[in-house]
């Protein structure tokens, strides 16, 4: 007669909980692991692919001073024929040795050591513009990085959680089966059937373990394919529109030295490049962008202007440079509003209209413009900053905007 026993439910619960709870902890620890891991995995791959586009930055940095020399060449060149021919008319009239020569000579010294300062402006304006775009590529990086930390540990703390309820949930069922198993049949060998159920649970738990753990893996190495080939992508991208950026600088340089005065070739060529870089993002080839960016400005500017043909043009001769009229500025439509300093400041370097006129012209275009564009709270405010800061960016000191507007009495002069 098999032996009888009382048994207690309690007890069995009791024992399988305490598994429950190492089992558990080691799931915890083995995610935890497995987070961390495909982080630095990440991480590994996200810093060895952005490499080439950081060393890409950094090298188009070096380059800058040389795309820059033609120009330094230049000067050097017209410094030396301007000085050669100074000296011939002082000889001729017998005015070597004058204080005229020598004031004459220097004159073209200070020339020459003006337009080396622009140059230097304009280089340094280039290597600013490539360490930020740097810099910015970096932030992004990292910013990435941590988004893609903070990503997995939240879904390892959901999968931790949800693997604690269905471990209870499944000691509460053993302990249960077990506790009814033992009333009914009370005897060794059931209490043996009831160890093979805990250790098939067990083997049942590891399985389900391993099948996760290889899914998390091939969901991570999908995602590292990816990344690798957004990167790669992405250098492939940045490589392609910096080759064609530099021919393109390489072209303005050859063709523009010494073609208008400093203050005008500052402005054409800041719209060539927008022009240029505007047609390049609508799908033109580079080619079909430069003739196109060559005709825009020409209309823009007068006959002549992109042609690169040599001295500067007349204010008042045939292929002059010809301003917009201090009524309104005259922007092409792929030309973004932020681009109304330039005119600015090139009606101020041909003297088309007075400061005060240009001013009554940002007011117009730009305050009115963005006002009449936004229906949103604060919008004259961002207007009229946005006047305030055109202006500025034209070249008018922030005393003389004051004054301006204190002057004038305009309803943006509070903004300021």
């Amino acid at each position: 007669m098999a032996k009888t026993y009382d048994v207690d439910y309690d007890s069995i619960q009791s024992k399988i909980n305490e598994k429950t709870k190492q089992q558990q902890a080691e799931y915890e620890a083995k995610r935890k692991q497995a987070a961390e891991d495909y982080i630095n995995r990440y991480n590994q791959a996200a810093d060895i692919a952005s490499k080439p586009v950081i060393e890409g930055y950094e090298q188009d940095i070096a380059k800058v001073p040389q795309q820059y020399a033609a120009g330094f060449n230049a000067n050097a060149v017209q410094e030396r024929i301007n000085a050669k021919n100074v000296a011939e008319r002082m000889a001729n009239m017998g005015m070597t040795d004058s204080g005229l020569n020598r004031t004459q000579q220097t004159a073209l010294t200070l020339q020459r050591g003006n337009a080396d300062a622009r140059l230097r402006e304009q280089q340094q304006n280039a290597i600013d513009e490539l360490t930020r775009a740097l810099n910015e590529y970096r932030a992004q990086q990292s910013a990435n990085k941590l988004q893609n930390a903070g990503n997995i540990y939240q879904q390892a703390d959901v999968d931790t959680a949800n693997n604690l309820t269905s471990l209870y949930n499944s000691a509460r069922d053993t302990a249960t089966n077990l506790y009814g198993t033992n009333v009914s049949a009370n005897t060794a060998q059931e209490q043996m059937a009831q160890e093979a159920a805990i250790a098939q649970a067990e083997r049942e738990l590891q399985e389900r373990l391993q099948a996760q753990k290889l899914q998390q893996e091939a969901a991570i190495a999908q995602a590292e394919r990816e990344l690798q080939q957004q990167l790669q992508k992405e250098q492939l991208e940045h490589e392609r529109g910096q080759n064609t950026l530099d021919r393109a600088m390489n072209k303005w340089i050859a063709t523009h030295s010494g073609s208008s005065s400093s203050g005008e070739s500052d402005v054409v060529q800041s719209y060539w490049m927008n022009a240029y870089k505007a047609l390049l993002s609508q799908g033109a080839s580079s080619e079909e962008a430069m003739a196109q960016a060559d005709s825009i400005v020409d209309r823009l500017f007068g006959s002549g202007t992109s042609s690169g043909s040599s001295g500067s043009a007349s204010s008042s001769g045939t292929g002059a440079v010809q301003g917009p009229s201090p009524q309104t500025f005259n922007v092409p439509d792929w030309y973004q509003p932020t681009s109304y300093s330039d005119q600015a400041r090139l009606m101020r370097a041909q003297g088309t209209a007075t400061d005060e006129e240009i001013l009554d012209a940002i007011y117009r275009q730009v305050y009115e413009d963005a006002l009449s564009k936004s229906d949103s709270v604060g919008s004259q405010s961002d207007a009229a900053k946005r006047a305030i800061e055109t202006a500025k960016e034209a070249g008018f000191s922030d005393e003389y905007i004051q004054n301006y507007l204190l002057e004038n009495g305009m309803k943006w002069a509070r903004y300021n």
